[in-house]
């Protein structure tokens, strides 16, 4: 069974790859525009270095974890001046043992784990792009009106984001561990005015983001909630969402609770702009929470919810914030910083089980909570290591420091971390992360390393890996995924000190990245 498994997967990936080798770039221009298409075919492969669900009662060590493949397709192109770009994806998964154990153990109540969770077609991005100039707009030749479905990406992407709220990202296949955000950044269809000014030596930007427009899923983060490979540690098989046979879904998405209704619109404010040789940028969001909460069957948020414990919500948010940049020459470095304050931000309360629905931390109930994040960043060009390590380039050094503070927060407000674990919202915690990227040969060969500690509540993650680029198509990325966990609960047991870390303990991997691009 199991080398007629990987014989299919071999077969499947083969096919696709060869499509896609014989589709190189393809382009065409006139005087009425041009068209170029343009994509690419990808292979996934993980493998668990721990077993990460004893709850199966199988040692899934060495287990493949994911077999995934994927193609994306890009077309993007002019017509008499108005630009268009169209992007589609197509993505099926194997149904790995290991995938079967967590579907027959409680993952994905009612259905097929790895094909309705993991498999996926979309229409990524379809918009077109008119230059205002059209409407008879005097305004600088980048001010556009972009309609149609988009990623708009406002301040830092790496990570963890502040002000990168515009669009939700889908954690539920990768978590946090895909390098480019574009990737899993859940794109909406919206009116993006952009307007050059350029005797201020900057830009106005609109959004509207009209909700009825939208699928409701579209909005917010989407996490694994539903037992599968990403889910929070010890809750593998454990199904949140879904309802199965005799069994009643017990948080299920809400996507028309009051407060949260998806339905309603969206909108946002950016100015960017230029201060000698500094970049700045103001915002203001008007958008769904990124992540979700838990409307609480027992303390009701604003709402009575439809679940037997509650509903899982997106409320909506107000957040004002500040970019900005700049070059230090006595760093040799880029320094850049953002602060974003959020006016009514959602936390869950409940650290006693005992007062909340179904004895779960953090469903007793949802209070908001004014909240201020803050990134600060350098990036360096490491100039004296290029001959010590010998690269081909300056190895790049980044290193971010992210810190969350809620003014005012009292131990009596009774926040958790996170429903389902008892931890208490600190008023101030702080996570730093750093990357290191070296380049060899001519950029055939990049290895690198990815890291962060929890200063606050302790662990931490590593991701040594290594890439190679042998020409324009073919891209290999390999690397450990590697989780120090500070603290972390089993099933049923102390979970007062288990914060961010602590929910991917036992969740060791292997990846492999397999890319021909076209």
């Amino acid at each position: 069974m199991k080398k007629l498994r990987k014989c299919q997967l071999t077969i499947a990936l083969g096919l696709l790859i060869s499509c896609g080798a014989s589709a190189q770039q393809l382009s065409t221009s006139g005087d009425w525009g041009s068209i170029t298409l343009s994509g690419w075919v990808r292979g996934y492969l993980g493998v668990n270095l721990q077993d990460a669900a004893p709850n199966t009662r199988h040692n899934n060590k060495w287990d493949p974890s994911m077999e995934r493949g994927s193609t994306q397709l890009n077309l993007d192109g002019t017509i008499h001046e108005v630009g268009f770009h169209i992007t589609g994806r197509l993505t099926g998964e194997i149904n790995t043992p290991y995938l079967q154990r967590l579907n027959k153990s409680g993952a994905w109540l009612g259905g097929n784990l790895a094909h309705d969770a993991y498999n996926q077609t979309d229409l990524r991005e379809m918009y077109l792009n008119f230059p205002l100039k059209l409407f008879g707009i005097d305004a600088g030749p980048n001010s556009t009106l972009r309609i149609g479905k988009q990623q708009v990406a406002f301040g830092n992407t790496d990570f963890f984001q502040v002000l990168d709220q515009v669009n939700g990202f889908d954690f539920t296949w990768r978590s946090f561990l895909v390098p480019e955000n574009e990737d899993i950044r859940k794109p909406l269809v919206m009116a993006n005015l952009m307007i050059d000014v350029p005797k201020l030596h900057g830009q106005a930007q609109f959004l509207l983001i009209p909700g009825s427009l939208n699928a409701r899923d579209d909005f917010g983060n989407n996490y694994d909630i539903f037992g599968g490979r990403w889910s929070n540690q010890p809750f593998h098989t454990v199904d949140f969402i879904h309802a199965g046979d005799g069994h009643p879904a017990l948080v299920p998405y809400n996507y028309r609770s009051r407060g949260a209704n998806t339905s309603d619109n969206g909108y946002a404010f950016r100015w960017s702009g230029l201060l000698g040789d500094n970049n700045y940028s103001f915002v203001y969001l008007h958008q769904h929470n990124g992540d979700p909460v838990f409307n609480s069957a027992t303390n009701p948020y604003k709402q009575a919810p439809v679940g037997l414990l509650g509903d899982t919500i997106y409320p909506f948010i107000d957040i004002v914030g500040v970019t900005g940049n700049t070059y230090a020459k006595w760093a040799d470095a880029v320094f850049s910083t953002e602060i974003a304050y959020t006016f009514n931000k959602p936390y869950n309360v409940g650290t006693n089980p005992a007062l909340c629905a179904g004895n779960i931390a953090g469903l007793c109930g949802i209070k908001t909570m004014g909240t201020v994040q803050t990134v600060l960043r350098m990036d360096k060009s490491l100039n004296a290591l290029q001959g010590v390590l010998g690269t081909h380039a300056p190895p790049f050094f980044s290193v971010q420091l992210f810190d969350t503070w809620i003014p005012g927060l009292r131990p009596q407000d009774d926040l958790v971390n996170l429903a389902g674990y008892t931890a208490r919202k600190r008023q101030n915690s702080t996570i730093l992360t750093g990357i290191l990227a070296l380049s060899y040969d001519h950029d055939i060969i990049k290895p690198g390393i990815a890291g962060g500690v929890d200063l606050t509540n302790g662990g931490g993650f590593l991701v040594p890996n290594i890439e190679f680029a042998p020409g324009n198509h073919w891209r290999v990325r390999l690397e450990a995924d590697l989780f120090f966990a500070a603290n972390s609960n089993l099933l049923g047991g102390n979970s007062s000190e288990t914060y961010l870390f602590g929910y991917f303990k036992n969740n060791d991997q292997l990846f492999a990245r397999f890319t021909y691009q076209f």
